[in-house]
């Protein structure tokens, strides 16, 4: 039971860096526009003394770090949850059959997805759709193709491994085993043709 309740990490550590990010560009953003709208607001009244200024300042900074937390932490969990639900819907593609080991397309689709309900959710004009729908493939599309790099770069330095039935040295798996290979094929080939 307690198996069926984690949840991959491949789900956590992107939702992660993106409510970080999206923290940080958020508080940013926010406290800067709170900034410049205490300043509008209180520009008729600025304090005379140097008691007045104080409590000024203080204010401001109050309204200003208020702002920032909120707007941080609004914008944080919208882009959160738009990648867990990448992330959940490239996962769930993935188990489809005919798209099985196939996460580029998996990818591309959920990004197709997520850039549609981007799309209704902040109802974008009819004239941007497009242009969202096709960056959202593409981003989608490049990360699959990543995975699938991956995928195939672990199973080319496993093959390889096996084949010469040494154990797997955790040191050898920093090596671009994969990369050597084809240059040590590419020299030989030279070589031959030399011959």
């Amino acid at each position: 039971m307690a198996d069926r309740l984690e949840i991959p990490q491949q789900v956590v550590v992107p939702t992660t860096v993106a409510f970080i990010i999206g923290f940080s560009s958020g508080a940013t953003t926010s406290s800067k526009l709170s900034n410049y709208q205490f300043m509008v607001e209180n520009l008729h009244r600025l304090p005379n003394s140097n008691k007045n200024w104080y409590f000024f300042q203080k204010t401001k900074n109050y309204k200003i770090i208020l702002a920032g937390l909120k707007g941080g932490l609004k914008l944080g969990t919208n882009l959160a949850c738009f990648t867990t639900s990448f992330c959940v819907l490239k996962d769930l593609f993935c188990h489809i059959p005919t798209i099985d080991n196939h996460k580029t397309l998996a990818g591309g689709l959920s990004g197709l997805n997520i850039a549609i309900g981007v799309s209704l959710i902040y109802r974008l004009r009819p004239i941007l759709s497009p242009s969202r729908l096709l960056l959202g493939g593409l981003i989608g599309s490049c990360s699959g193709l990543a995975d699938d790099a991956k995928t195939y770069l672990k199973q080319e330095m496993y093959s390889d491994s096996s084949a010469s039935n040494m154990e797997i040295n955790p040191m050898e798996l920093k090596k671009p085993i994969a990369l050597t290979n084809v240059l040590y094929k590419s020299n030989d080939a030279i070589f031959d043709e030399s011959e």
